[in-house]
């Protein structure tokens, strides 16, 4: 019979070049040689899932040939948790044609972040990457951090070089103080001085954008006008001079009107004194936490623990409290009040505290506090007591932070909100509280981006984008409640992105390659082949690359051209024979 083929392109949405076999070799061929490398990440599951459509309707024998470089990282997942045999029709041969050259070594940087989340204007600030040597000898590495204008040029910003030493396969966090210029948004632009396998992941971008004021919602059932309630000292803690010059913007709530829409605009939510907290109430702080908020429980008077334990059962089955809830604890005549004793003093939630400040701290005297049961690996203690229980914690949750103090500002309760280092105690609380997931979210290559920003109706024909390279970018919009969205198609390349409103840029977002894609190493196609016998009823033929060229199909016939090539000489010896005869 005939052979057909087809030709998968493994990429994040992998597609046949035909959309069924095809007889048309040739065609194939010129296909394949318009192909370029991409940056996205390749989706193997989906690949085979296309290639098995594409056999279905075959009669004949089905073979399928894997071209890759085996990239380790890109394997090891979809191997771990694939059934191959539920892709590919049954009886499918599968031959791995990989390479046997060793894998270069990578210097990437990623996870570019910044703290806190949502900066003020003129605030200096912190810049962290993740630095990474994909290799097994030390590096050192030089780094810059520049700001990048609207024109694309960049410029110093605050520490702009540094130099780190790297061991084989270290990755490392660094650092960057950042002061702020006069602008709601700028974009940050980190590059590694290295000539390494892999140059599109030496660099990437951060888009920071800023705020006036942050909005805080203070939910607690006692009057914020009434001297000594927990509402009381947290509202005027985080606005002291309770106007525009203040970080916070904070709103009184009461439980019974929290709803998810009241806590919606809000990154943070602070919990002073709570009566009776509902399974629904407690529901949306779960749900505020899970997408992204940061939630602060201070444990006073009422019914903290069944508060406590209700929120716990919120999270479901894995919980959401960095300790089991515990019992009231008081002050009496065999028991002198608590103090803080140690605490996590470098870390982002306590480093503004010098020494005379945790002094300061470890002074103030609690006469109520709140026991703690067992505590959860996930969580982090930040400040214990004298007697080593735990008083302040934190927990991440999804994209959420869950952080519990067992003690409260209210009068009742200690003596804490009457020092100045409440204030900023307070305030550096809330601060940390915000979490990451706060900063505007980044695309992710090989998906379409919808900007966040809405235009009304008569915008559409102004609205434009550029790329990495600053040449255009086909933008598609949609009207939504008379408002329009507009966005971007599968994104290709890493860098930046801008949208522009007549010609002004009015956003930007940085596109940066999977982490993943960053590690060289390889898997050897007879592992590959091994792992993918045991997932089904598919067999594999082990293949290689043989002087740039794979064997992918047939054996060799030169001995049975030679065999019959004797024969057919000693025919024609014996016919000339009998001729003369």
């Amino acid at each position: 019979g005939q052979d057909v083929a087809g030709v998968v392109v493994v990429d994040s949405a992998p597609t046949p070049l035909f959309p069924r076999l095809s007889a048309n070799l040739s065609g194939l061929r010129t296909e394949l040689s318009r192909l370029e490398p991409t940056h996205v990440r390749a989706d193997w599951g989906a690949a085979f899932a296309t290639a098995g459509r594409l056999l279905a309707d075959h009669a004949g024998p089905r073979r399928v040939f894997v071209l890759s470089d085996l990239q380790r990282s890109n394997w090891s997942d979809w191997l771990t948790g694939s059934m191959l045999s539920d892709s590919l029709p049954h009886e499918t041969v599968v031959a791995v044609v990989g390479s046997t050259t060793p894998a270069a070594a990578n210097i990437a940087l990623s996870r570019p972040r910044h703290f806190p989340a949502l900066p003020l204007i003129g605030e200096e600030f912190d810049v962290t990457v993740h630095v990474s040597n994909h290799s097994d000898q030390t590096q050192q590495v030089q780094l810059q951090c520049q700001r990048t204008s609207d024109d694309g040029t960049d410029s110093i910003l605050g520490d702009e070089e540094q130099t780190v030493s790297l061991s084989g396969r270290e990755h490392r966090d660094v650092s960057f103080r950042v002061s702020f210029l006069e602008s709601d948004r700028i974009t940050v632009h980190l590059k590694a001085a290295t000539s390494d396998a892999l140059p599109v992941d030496d660099e990437c971008w951060l888009v920071v954008e800023t705020t006036v004021r942050t909005p805080v919602v203070v939910l607690s059932d006692d009057d914020p006008n009434t001297p000594g309630s927990a509402a009381y000292y947290l509202t005027r803690a985080l606005a002291p001079a309770r106007d525009a010059a203040s970080r916070f913007a904070p709103r009184h709530l009461r439980s019974s009107e929290l709803t998810g829409a009241a806590v919606e605009s809000a990154p943070v939510v602070v919990c002073g004194y709570l009566g009776a907290l509902s399974d629904e109430s407690a529901g949306v702080l779960a749900r505020f936490v899970r997408d992204g908020g940061g939630l602060v429980v201070f444990s006073g008077e009422g019914p903290v623990d069944r508060n406590l334990q209700t929120l716990q059962s919120a999270f479901g089955a894995v919980g959401g409290l960095p300790w089991e809830p515990g019992p009231r604890r008081m002050r009496s005549r065999t028991r002198p009040p608590w103090n803080l004793a140690g605490g996590r003093w470098h870390s982002r939630w306590l480093r503004a505290f010098d020494d005379q400040s945790q002094l300061v701290l470890q002074q103030i005297q609690f006469d109520r506090t709140w026991g703690a049961g067992a505590i959860s690996p996930a969580a982090e203690v930040l400040l214990t007591y004298d007697d080593g229980t735990p008083a302040l914690g934190m927990r991440s949750i999804d994209r959420g932070l869950l952080v519990v103090a067992s003690f409260s500002p209210e009068s009742t309760t200690s003596d804490l909100a009457r020092h100045g280092a409440f204030v900023a105690f307070a305030q550096m609380l809330v601060r940390a509280s915000i979490p990451e997931s706060a900063e505007p979210n980044r695309p992710a290559l090989g998906q379409p981006w919808t900007w966040s920003m809405r235009f009304p109706e008569s915008a559409a024909t102004t609205l434009t984008a550029s790329g990495p390279d600053g040449a255009p970018v086909i933008l598609s919009s949609r009207q939504e409640a008379d408002e329009l969205l507009v966005s971007m198609p599968p994104l290709k390349r890493p860098g930046l992105y801008r949208l522009f409103l007549d010609g002004k840029p009015v956003a930007s977002v940085a596109a940066t390659i999977d982490e993943h894609e960053s590690d060289l190493s390889r898997l050897a196609p007879a592992e590959v082949e091994q792992r993918l016998s045991a997932t089904g009823h598919v067999m594999t033929e082990s293949r290689h690359l043989e002087h740039g060229a794979a064997p992918l199909r047939g054996r060799p016939l030169w001995g049975a051209f030679f065999a019959a090539a004797l024969t057919a000489v000693g025919l024609e010896m014996f016919l000339l024979g009998w001729w003369r005869r």
